[in-house]
């Protein structure tokens, strides 16, 4: 499902102000603090296995079916309607599947994004919501195969409960043991704000969690944790280099172009190698 996005749309009227006072499981109307998460004709897939899809917007509706994990969606409306579950608020939606079959379902069911791996197309990703902690959201991605979970990982999203999140899936880059890689971007909104990716990989067909690379900005400072795989331009075959970045701008200095001239604190490489389950320094 290429460039779907995991993008979170939010209500937000004058400033976010956390609150989860209200009892698990609680049917209300959406508020402040509301996850909207779809888009009218977003396509989306059923992120847990077994999810009932009801005839009205509540836990007390009829129940229509149950739905596979993979099952794939479209989403046709959305209700006033919301409910409070696993620490967050998010609405039912109303969503098209199989041939012309329609019912609600809870947002947090479904998936955010999905992607096909590279490697081989019958394996599905998918990656949404798993609950609520006291300032984030805690995430999943899965690897689906007709319908069945065959793996899964949880991580820990950045700060802000309402912060975006996006779902990326590159090929192996190069990397002879890895089939897939996948990135976990949270997206800073102001200066000192939580940022950075989570990077995962699919080998053997399981998903590893690999390493958190943080980056941000605080002017005028900044600071950056990439990855550079074999196949790109600054790579080495068989490692991957962890390359750091950081400084400051300076108003005092220009360069050649009348740009305020970066004076960098650390610009440095560390060698890794991947030994099939996790990132071995390389001296």
């Amino acid at each position: 499902m290429k460039g779907f996005k995991s993008t979170i749309y939010t209500l937000l009227f004058f400033s976010f102000l956390p609150v989860f006072s209200v009892a698990q499981n609680e049917e209300e109307t959406e508020r402040r603090d509301t996850l909207q998460l779809f888009q009218r004709d977003d396509i989306s897939f059923i992120l847990f296995d077994s999810i009932n899809i009801r005839k009205t917007p509540s836990l007390q509706g009829e129940i229509v079916t149950k739905l596979q994990i993979g099952t794939q969606v479209r989403i046709i409306g959305k209700s006033a309607n919301c409910l409070y579950l696993n620490g967050v608020t998010i609405p039912w939606y109303k969503i098209e599947f199989g041939k012309n079959q329609e019912g609600y379902v809870w947002g947090g069911k479904l998936s955010l994004a999905a992607e096909k791996s590279a490697k081989n197309i019958k394996t599905l990703f998918l990656f949404g919501i798993e609950k609520a902690g006291s300032n984030h959201l805690f995430y999943t991605v899965k690897a689906i195969q007709n319908n069945k979970e065959i793996s899964s990982v949880s991580l820990k999203g950045f700060t802000g409960i309402l912060k975006d999140h996006s779902f990326e899936l590159l090929s192996n880059k190069g990397l002879e043991n890895v089939d897939d890689i996948i990135n976990i971007h949270g997206y800073g909104e102001f200066c000192g704000d939580d940022a950075g990716q989570h990077v995962l990989f699919w080998a053997k067909e399981k998903l590893h969690y690999v390493d958190l690379l943080h980056s941000g900005f605080d002017a005028p400072s900044f600071y950056s944790e990439t990855f550079v795989y074999p196949s790109e331009v600054e790579g080495e075959k068989g490692f991957i280099l962890k390359h750091v970045y950081a400084g400051e701008y300076s108003d005092d200095y220009e360069d050649d172009w009348g740009n305020p001239a970066i004076l960098l604190s650390e610009d440095s490489y560390t060698k890794y190698k991947w030994n099939g389950t996790s990132l071995i320094e390389v001296n």
